[in-house]
Formats: C-alpha cells, sequence, structure tokens
C-alpha cells in the first residue's frame, strides 16, 4: 500500500510464480511496478505485507517439462504489461461462441502450468476421423480485407479486393451465423465460399457482418475473411 499526502492509497497485490526467500527476486517483482507509478501527490508512508506459501507439487509427464525459471518469466511478463497495458497481454484462447475468431486472453502463468488440458481442449475443438482434420484450413487476413462485391439475384457474381479481383467461377452460401441475440449488441454474419478465377484464381471466405437484430437483406459491406489452403496465395512467405 502507497499512502499519498491527499488521503489517497495506492494498493497492488502481486502472486509471486514459485515460492522464493531469495530477496532480489522479490524486489525485483516490485521495481518492475514501482517503475510504471506516477502520481500528483507525494507518497508519505509505504506498507508491504508479505504471505508465506509452501512450494505446490505436480506430477509432470514423461515429456513435458515444467518453466525454467518461473519467477523470472513472471517477472519478463510483468515487463511486458507494463508497455503494452495490463490486458494486453496472454494466450489466445477460444471463446465460447460461434462467432469467428473470437478469441479471449488467458494468464500465461496458469495456461502453461496445465498444458495438457489445454492439449487437449484444443484437440476436442477440431474434427477429426482417425486422427485426420477434415476440411480445408482457412488462413485468415487480419485484419479481413474490405471488398467490393457485385451481385446477381443475391449472389456474388465479381469481387474487388486488394491483390484480390476475378469473376465467381462457383460459390456455395449463404451460411447464417448470429448470436447474442439476448444482449444489447447482438451480431449476425452471413458466410459464402466462392471460387475466383483469373489470376488469383483460388476458395476464399467472403462474409457481411451486422450487429442488427434484423436480417440482412443487401450486404453494403464485404470482408474477405481468408484464403483456403490451395495452389495460389495472395501473400508474400513473410507474410503467412
Amino acid at each position: 500500500h502507497l499512502h499519498l499526502d491527499n488521503a489517497a492509497t495506492h494498493s497492488r497485490s502481486f502472486t509471486v510464480p514459485a515460492p522464493t526467500q531469495t530477496d532480489s527476486v522479490l524486489l525485483r517483482i516490485l521495481e518492475t511496478h514501482l517503475e510504471t507509478l506516477s502520481f500528483d501527490s507525494s507518497i508519505t508512508r509505504c506498507t508491504l505485507k508479505i504471505e508465506a506459501s509452501t512450494p505446490s507439487s505436480q506430477q509432470l509427464a514423461l515429456f513435458e517439462n515444467p518453466l525454467r525459471d518461473p519467477n523470472r518469466f513472471g517477472e519478463t511478463l510483468a515487463r511486458i504489461r507494463a508497455l503494452v497495458g495490463e490486458d494486453s497481454v496472454g494466450v489466445p484462447l477460444l471463446k465460447n461462441t460461434h462467432r469467428s475468431d473470437s478469441f479471449t486472453l488467458g494468464d500465461p502463468l496458469v495456461v502453461f502450468s496445465q498444458p495438457e488440458t489445454v492439449a487437449s481442449d484444443t484437440q476436442n475443438r477440431t474434427t477429426t476421423i482417425h486422427g485426420t482434420a477434415l476440411g480445408l484450413p482457412l488462413r485468415r487476413f487480419r485484419p479481413a480485407r474490405e471488398a467490393e462485391v457485385k451481385l446477381q439475384s443475391h449472389r456474388p457474381v465479381y469481387l474487388s479486393a486488394r491483390q484480390i479481383h476475378g469473376p465467381v467461377l462457383e460459390c456455395r452460401g449463404p451460411f447464417r451465423l448470429s448470436c447474442d441475440w439476448w444482449h444489447t449488441e447482438p451480431w449476425q454474419t452471413e458466410q459464402w465460399d466462392v471460387l475466383i478465377g483469373g489470376k488469383m484464381r483460388g476458395l476464399y471466405r467472403l462474409s457481411s457482418h451486422s450487429t442488427s437484430r434484423k436480417p440482412i437483406q443487401q450486404p453494403s459491406t464485404w470482408f474477405i475473411d481468408g484464403c483456403y489452403d490451395g495452389p495460389n496465395w495472395p501473400e508474400t512467405n513473410s507474410n503467412r
């Protein structure tokens, strides 16, 4: 607790990744946080409380290795959080939703301490037969590319976007998804799988999004979400 001369108090709790008696490790945790602080008033008093804990025991798998230095790893994460913000550091985890490419950031120290659970959850989300994944992998564009689409009887017949343009030789859809209708900001999307001819011939994912409860009648904005694995890929190797 840092007590300021304007009667305000700044409080922060720290969880040490691995119990330790090394004072330099504990002081580095405090120093990393103190370097990011700035107050309009002077600090008049400091209170520090340390709670003891016992080392955790864990039965590792045959080929599983623990973190070599959990406290050093935690210190590195703290420095990164100080640079980019507390909510911008973590391990991407899929959200429990049908919304495409929706994820949340998990605490790295928690995720990496349970590698078997995370791997099992990820494996269960993939449809397989005898260990072989089904379907073509979709290489997503991040961010999705805005495109101009010419429609005929509400079916795409021509597509134009950065580096990608050509007639639609074949299409499948629309595939409609919607969710969060019970929230104040529901969403829905209309997706098409389109085969583009010409120089950038390939199979692409085309979509139009809406945050309204009304059905998408005439989409005004289209996006190319990505390209399915195929002989042509509209990116250089460094951007894959």
